[in-house]
């Protein structure tokens, strides 16, 4: 009998394939203007002779877009309208702290939210191949929710965006938020999109713990986070940020907040579905 010639992760690469058309890329364009000022107002440089540096350095952080991956999770009721994709707050960067969270209008003023799914990136890639003149297309979006507590942020854009827009007929599944969170030492995935470039980015992992305290965690807590932290043995990145991790039925158990290179931490499954409930977004069943 011959050996095998792959190792045995049926499992892993189930969920991943069953999960990718779900996964996008998140583009915050942000303002510069009203978000350099904004950031002055809530986290003011000190004076003193780094002053001028540290606010050349703001003005020049305010051009820049920023990243993180999100995925889209299914309403209540039946939407054929609209496309919800679920990702990080943080990744809108210091606009907020413990005594005063955004709220969606300003969210709205300070960033425009935008979108690529995976098809298209797939799409771009192959035209890539014959034309180095292409560019990804990216949809608008626009934010409809944000828990800065909670670290969550909900953005939302329409299918005839995604059909006409982008062209992508393709169908991009809502991925269902799990019953229960996974037993310590189980099994997980994460997949993400860490930057523009990097679709498709898959790790296995492991359950180290369910739930700890941000605080335990994290000392310093200027933004004011205050949800508990699902703790897994999982490789992550600054742009896999709001990735979301995935039990063996492809249902996710956590959002990405962060890590430290041993471990990365997760927007506890508690906490998601506590907030989702409360946007009016929980769902009860799976559906893959």
């Amino acid at each position: 009998m011959a050996p095998p010639d792959t190792f045995s992760n049926a499992l892993e690469r189930w969920v991943y394939r069953n999960c990718a058309s779900s996964i996008v890329c998140v583009e915050l364009r942000p303002n510069p203007d009203l978000l350099f000022d904004w950031q002055n107002d809530l986290f003011p440089i000190p004076e003193g002779p780094e002053e001028n540096v540290q606010l050349a350095q703001r003005k020049a952080d305010c051009q820049l877009p920023m990243h993180c991956t999100g995925f889209v999770i299914e309403p209540v009721e039946l939407d054929p309208v609209h496309i919800y994709v679920l990702t990080c707050a943080h990744a809108l960067g210091p606009v907020f702290n413990a005594e005063q969270p955004i709220d969606v209008e300003l969210v709205n003023d300070l960033y425009q939210p935008y979108i690529i799914c995976d098809h298209m990136e797939q799409a771009y890639l192959n035209e890539l191949q014959h034309n180095n003149q292409v560019v990804r297309e990216y949809i608008r979006g626009f934010v409809v929710a944000v828990n800065c507590a909670n670290d969550l942020l909900l953005i939302e854009c329409t299918t005839v965006r995604f059909n006409v827009h982008l062209r992508c007929g393709m169908p991009h599944p809502p991925l269902a938020i799990a019953p229960q969170f996974p037993k310590p030492l189980r099994k997980v995935v994460m997949v993400s999109w860490p930057h523009p470039t990097r679709n498709r980015t898959a790790v296995t992992g492991e359950i180290s713990h369910p739930g700890r305290q941000f605080d335990e965690l994290y000392p310093e807590n200027p933004l004011g986070f205050t949800m508990m932290l699902s703790e897994v043995q999982i490789r992550s990145e600054q742009g896999s940020s709001g990735g979301p991790l995935l039990n063996g039925q492809a249902e996710v158990t956590g959002l990405l907040h962060g890590g430290n290179g041993s471990f990365s931490y997760f927007v506890s499954l508690h906490n998601l579905r506590e907030v989702l409930t409360e946007w009016g977004k929980a769902q009860e069943r799976p559906t893959f």
